[in-house]
């Protein structure tokens, strides 16, 4: 093999190598998206963890009935420890708590992607439109 066709092989399987990886990176994203996709399940954990906490809360008659903070839930439902580490993973922000309805209770975050079906089955559902996870207190206010 002569020199120049050497160097043809090298440099073309070097093309090759970098079109696959720069192919891979558009498919799965690079580092950034996947800091982004665990940031995101936290938060979605996070809002599931609260709202399985208002409920305990509203189901045991606490008080106060429609509790505005984390600080507000019953320990017996939401211990301090946990509570001071479900915050936004990236702003350190609380999740926002709003009571819609008399008997429901809404957790939201603002998600930094479009959630998946599959990331978003289970209880409480979520609502990826309004990036809020809902439950049912079974408590007039």
């Amino acid at each position: 093999m002569t020199l120049a066709r050497t160097r043809r092989v090298v440099i073309l399987s070097g093309l090759v190598v970098l079109a696959a990886v720069v192919i891979g990176l558009a498919v799965v994203g690079g580092p950034d998206t996947g800091r982004r996709d665990r940031r995101d399940a936290a938060r979605l954990d996070a809002l599931r963890q609260i709202a399985g906490a208002l409920a305990c809360h509203a189901a045991s008659g606490s008080e106060p009935a429609v509790p505005r903070t984390l600080a507000e839930v019953s320990p017996a439902c939401l211990d301090s420890t946990t509570a001071r580490r479900l915050l936004d993973p990236q702003t350190g922000n609380p999740y926002r708590i709003d009571y819609p309805a008399p008997d429901r209770a809404r957790v939201c975050a603002d998600f930094e992607a479009t959630m998946s079906e599959a990331r978003i089955a289970g209880w409480p559902p979520f609502d990826a439109s309004t990036g809020c996870v809902s439950i049912n207190t079974g408590r007039d206010r």
